[in-house]
């Protein structure tokens, strides 16, 4: 439909849009907690370059957040009423951005066994996914006719299924990722209905203090989210760590080099 003589257009929302919609009004009644740190990748960025496969960041960050999640295996859960659902892979969802009829517009992808997986076969994976044709809503939720339900009937059925262990396994994995660096962005304050979201920020060079002297590192802005019904603050201090460590030390690249991760060159 088209205003007339007022200067506008007036359309309709796309039906994938909707379907964002209805899990962003999810996600507002979690009770989520976030930490925002920044995180050296000067070591990572040189072995990603230097690799004879070469993967990019988005890739090595879903390797090492699979490994920080499989070393804290109680945050890999989502709460199902007053009981958890614990997974025993590790998966993690990633949004790619794919041409829809409506335009560009993010999909959700599940890496699966994340923790296992170098960063060069994930990356391969992402690049075979954008390319491949979408659908539209049927690639966001599996099922078509899911997007022609009303509103208010599916974010009923969602609340509901969400109380129920057997529905909440098939919810998707209780772990994501989400990159902005591509906008330049910097820290990022997700809406999410996941147990434990990594928002990835745009990157930067500045001078930080290392062995008492000042140098020029790469530093990454990272938000990590928390739904505080599932994790409380030690364990999400202690998994940020985890996560920190593993991307400093280049840890899933060092694993094909057979250097020991701990040895981390200053680049």
């Amino acid at each position: 439909m088209t205003g007339h003589g007022t200067g506008h257009r007036v359309v309709r929302v796309p039906r994938e849009r909707l379907l964002v919609l209805d899990m962003l009004s999810l996600a507002a009644g979690q009770r989520t907690v976030h930490g925002l740190v920044e995180v050296d990748v000067t070591t990572a960025r040189r072995r990603c370059a230097r690799a004879a496969d070469p993967p990019t960041m988005t890739a090595f960050l879903l390797a090492s957040l699979g490994r920080a999640v499989a070393r804290h295996p109680e945050l890999n859960a989502r709460r199902a009423g007053r009981r958890l659902v614990l997974f025993d892979d590790v998966d993690v969802a990633v949004s790619v951005e794919r041409e829809l009829s409506s335009g560009p517009m993010p999909l959700p992808h599940v890496v699966r066994r994340a923790s296992e997986r170098s960063a060069a076969d994930i990356g391969a994976e992402l690049t075979e996914v954008r390319s491949a044709p979408a659908s539209g809503p049927g690639d966001l939720v599996g099922r078509p006719w899911v997007a022609r339900t009303p509103a208010v009937l599916r974010r009923m059925g969602a609340r509901a299924a969400g109380r129920v262990p057997a529905a909440v396994a098939r919810f998707g994995p209780p772990i994501g990722l989400s990159s902005l660096g591509m906008f330049g962005a910097g820290w990022g304050i997700p809406l999410s209905p996941m147990t434990v979201m990594v928002t990835v920020g745009g990157s930067s060079r500045r001078l930080v203090p290392v062995d008492g002297r000042a140098e020029e590192r790469e530093v990454l802005p990272v938000t990590l989210s928390f739904d505080h019904t599932v994790v409380d603050g030690a364990p999400a201090a202690r998994f940020a760590a985890t996560f920190r460590s593993l991307i400093e030390d280049a840890a899933v690249l060092v694993e094909h080099d057979g250097e020991h991760p701990g040895a981390r060159s200053r680049a």
